[in-house]
């Protein structure tokens, strides 16, 4: 996990001051959201198969 990490930072290293601070926010955001977040059968209803 730490080499994923520092490949990370490597690559914010090359954006502009204002362009990391939204990919590092951006990325919080992600690491606080639920792992499944569409797993409620609510939001597949509209995919149902019917007919013969």
């Amino acid at each position: 996990m730490k080499e994923q990490y520092s490949d990370i930072e490597k690559v914010f290293a090359q954006f502009r001051k204002g362009q990391r601070l939204i990919f590092q926010e951006s990325l919080q955001l992600v690491k606080q959201r639920q792992p499944l977040p569409f797993s409620n059968p609510y939001y597949w209803a509209g995919f149902i198969a019917s007919g013969r």
